[in-house]
């Protein structure tokens, strides 16, 4: 089941739900602070994310604060567990231009090497290219060394390309990432 408010020329969008056999990826809400916490406050979490580790609940409120806005071409879907409904990552799907979109994820490490990265990408892909007819590619430039999420990429067809520096405030000097893309 899936519900969408949003298109290439709409003001707003929101990400009501999507299922898969094993999750639902719906929206975040202000009750998710603690279960958001409890996976960003981790240090392997944010090791290769742009953001820094959360510190206090109150750094988990202030995220979700911006998780929830519905911004233009902006879907921002929490991972949950189906079977207990808990909150266990996150998956963003951004509309760059009118061919192209970026993604991200995160996930607790409780759950890793599971496939459930796998299995969200799988389900938000899927609904990528059923609800947006004009997208030609998906991208995204995860840190080098983040195994991890390279195997997801590879796992969901992402082909690798370039190597290159960037900048994220929290790396001084930047961080090498690697390009990765996927065409319709």
């Amino acid at each position: 089941h899936t519900r969408f408010k949003c298109d290439w020329s709409s003001d707003v969008c929101s990400s009501d739900l999507l299922e898969s056999a094993r999750l639902i990826l719906d929206a975040f809400h202000a009750d998710d602070a603690p279960a958001m916490f409890f996976y960003a406050s981790q240090p392997e979490v944010a090791k290769w994310m742009a953001w820094n580790q959360h510190q206090t609940l109150e750094d988990s409120r202030r995220a979700l604060d911006c998780l929830m806005w519905e911004l233009p071409g902006q879907y921002e879907w929490a991972i949950r567990l189906r079977d207990t409904g808990e909150l266990v990552g996150g998956f963003s799907f951004l509309l760059k231009a009118e061919a192209t979109a970026e993604l991200h994820f995160t996930l607790a490490p409780a759950y890793w090497r599971r496939g459930l990265t796998t299995e969200a990408g799988q389900t938000v892909l899927a609904w990528a290219w059923q609800n947006h007819a004009k997208l030609r590619a998906i991208i995204t430039a995860p840190a080098a060394e983040n195994l991890g999420a390279l195997k997801v990429l590879e796992r969901l067809s992402f082909y690798p390309g370039a190597k290159r520096r960037s900048g994220f405030h929290k790396f001084s000097g930047g961080i090498d990432v690697i390009e990765y893309h996927l065409a319709r």
